[in-house]
């Protein structure tokens, strides 16, 4: 039930206009000596850069900042552990803008997709587990008297049973989700990264926009004060959305052929009708209609009526899908 409504709730902020991106970049020049500086503009939200510099070092940094729904704005709060000298100086020098206009010059059909949906596992024990335990426990009890093994086998029975049930049987979560949005042409296209409470961001896949549900969670961002570091991402009960544009994108959809990937899975609509395609190698013409599952609710989900579609799922251990509209 907790999980169910944790889905709904998700799903349903998922269909609200894109709201303004929870990370910024402030430009600083910083003189040493400065170890592991923290920036904070929104109570609550802190970015700590793990490193630090010498006395003498002088260097200047755009470094990542969460913010609320005013956005970047003021200057934020930077301090560090202090040096017995305090000779350490920061020096803010204005907010860095290049990545809202890279990312409001992206089409907004693009931009507007809905939101994949992200939640934890559901640990609560079915009430069918909490009821096969009692009742081994009280068989083990009945037949204590009838020797040492005797009792031992209704409880291992329901382990093999609560393993079953409660692990090997459970519903997948889905705490981690990777969706690439196309427009039917080898670019631009736009990648969405998904994830509850954590997100582990490379420095070459720095997002443009950022965005949680609650919109107002608390953001923990940790990485480095040297360039080129990841971005480490954490808010409680909340998910976090990170999107970036590729350009050049992963390739072209067509019928005659496409160059994306190797899909484990593919599900097409041409004049309004759904149809499973199953697996599709990158460079071969598309499959012909087959049975087959119909399409994730979540990824057909908010799609506008008319244009050809193509959902699509490749292999991974985070799988990858793709959601694809043509002309």
């Amino acid at each position: 039930m907790r999980l169910a409504l944790a889905g709904l709730a998700l799903a349903l902020g998922a269909a609200r206009a894109p709201a303004q991106s929870r990370l910024a970049w402030a430009r600083y020049e910083l003189e040493g000596p400065i170890s592991r500086p923290t920036l904070e503009l929104v109570s609550g939200s802190r970015t700590l850069l793990e490193g630090e510099l010498l006395a003498g070092e002088h260097v200047e940094r755009v470094l990542p900042v969460v913010v609320d729904a005013l956005g970047p704005h003021g200057e934020p709060r930077l301090e560090w552990e202090p040096d017995a000298e305090h000779s350490g100086r920061a020096h803010f020098r204005g907010w860095v803008r290049e990545g809202e206009a890279r990312w409001s010059a992206l089409p907004l059909g693009l931009r507007a997709r809905p939101r994949p949906p992200v939640f934890p596992a559901d640990t609560t024990p079915p009430l069918a587990l909490l009821l096969l335990l009692g009742g081994a426990a009280l068989a083990s009890v009945a037949l204590a008297r009838r020797g040492r093994f005797g009792a031992a086998l209704p409880a291992a029975a329901a382990c093999a049973l609560s393993w079953f049930l409660g692990g090997a049987g459970a519903e997948l979560a889905a705490p981690e989700r990777i969706v690439l949005e196309g427009a039917g042409q080898a670019s631009p296209w736009i990648e969405v990264r998904a994830g509850w409470e954590t997100l582990v961001l490379a420095a070459d896949a720095l997002p443009l926009e950022l965005e949680s549900e609650p919109e107002a969670a608390a953001i923990a961002l940790r990485t480095t004060l040297a360039p080129g570091g990841e971005l480490t991402l954490r808010a409680n009960g909340a998910a976090l959305y990170a999107r970036r544009a590729l350009e050049p994108g992963p390739g072209r959809i067509r019928e005659e052929g496409q160059d994306c990937a190797d899909f484990a899975a593919v599900w097409w609509r041409a004049e309004g009708e759904w149809s499973f395609r199953g697996p599709w190698l990158r460079g071969a013409e598309l499959p012909g209609a087959r049975a087959g599952e119909a399409p994730p609710g979540w990824l057909e989900s908010g799609l506008p009526q008319g244009p050809r579609v193509c959902l699509a799922r490749s292999e991974g251990t985070i799988p990858r899908w793709f959601r694809d509209l043509g002309p």
